[in-house]
Order: C-alpha cells, then sequence, then structure tokens
C-alpha cells in the first residue's frame, strides 16, 4: 500500500545516461527510511511466522523443554541474522565504501549464508528428533495397524 502513494526513486530502476540516451544507469541507491521500516517489520513478521509454522507441524502432546528451547534459540538467531542484514543494508546504502564477505556485499551475504541457510538448523533437529518429535514408534504402528486394516478390506 505504501508504495501507491509515493513517488517512486528512480535510482535503483535507473536514468538515462548523459552522454548515450539509448543506456541507462544507476542512481543513488535507495534508502527510503519508512520503506526499509515496513521491509524490515514485514521480514521479522515472516521470519516468527515461518518458524511458528515449523512448531505447529511438531507433536505437540509431548510438551518438552528441550523442544521449545530448540525453537526460540532458533528464532533468536534467525532473527538476529534478518536483522543485522537489514542493518548492514542500512549502512550499505548511506556508505561510500562496499565491504565485501565471500565475494558479495555485507547485506547479499547476510541473505545467502544466514537467510537461506539457516532453516538447515531446523531441518538438523527435525531429522536428529523426528522419532519423539514428529512421529513415535507406537504413532507408526499404529499407522501401519490402519494401513494394513484399510488394505484388507478392500
Amino acid at each position: 500500500m505504501y508504495y501507491l502513494f509515493i513517488n517512486e526513486n528512480p535510482g535503483p530502476a535507473g536514468v538515462v545516461h548523459e552522454s548515450f540516451p539509448s543506456m541507462f544507469h544507476s542512481t543513488d541507491s535507495y534508502s527510503d527510511v519508512t520503506a526499509i521500516f515496513i521491509g524490515s517489520v514485514f521480514g521479522i513478521v515472516s521470519v516468527i511466522i515461518f518458524v511458528i509454522f515449523l512448531y505447529i507441524g511438531i507433536r505437540q502432546k509431548e510438551n518438552s523443554q528441550t523442544k521449545i528451547r530448540v525453537w526460540i534459540i532458533g528464532l533468536i538467531i534467525y532473527l538476529g541474522i534478518f536483522i543485522a542484514g537489514m542493518i548492514d543494508y542500512v549502512n550499505f546504502t548511506n556508505s561510500e565504501s562496499i565491504k565485501l564477505f565471500l565475494g558479495f556485499p555485507l547485506p547479499t551475504a547476510w541473505m545467502l549464508f544466514g537467510i537461506y541457510l539457516f532453516p538447515l538448523y531446523f531441518t538438523f533437529f527435525y531429522v536428529i528428533k523426528f522419532k519423539y518429535w514428529v512421529l513415535s514408534d507406537e504413532k507408526e504402528k499404529q499407522f501401519r495397524k490402519l494401513c494394513n486394516e484399510s488394505l484388507s478390506t478392500k
């Protein structure tokens, strides 16, 4: 909604080059404070919802403190990675020099190596604790029994 009521900054989209009118070039980076704030809030809410939905997928009958701790620690680290990426983005747009990490500007590096790779933390615990948090042996036996009953009635 915000973008419906503001004039777009032409910098990131490109402006006509002075010497070569058929070519576009970029100007200053986009650093609208309101847009950055809205994007940050949206990102934080997205991370929280993502982690909550992952937690909902885990069996809730056995309320383990370890399970809750693992998810809360993961949420805090994931939010920290996202917020660090946003802070570096703001610094990147207001700075003359570019700091690189493995050949990428810092905000891009946070996105590639943090935001994209950190869900492997949740995947690791999902795989390791699958038998206890998702499908226990007795639930699997009950499922197989129901499958066998269903197949025998056909």
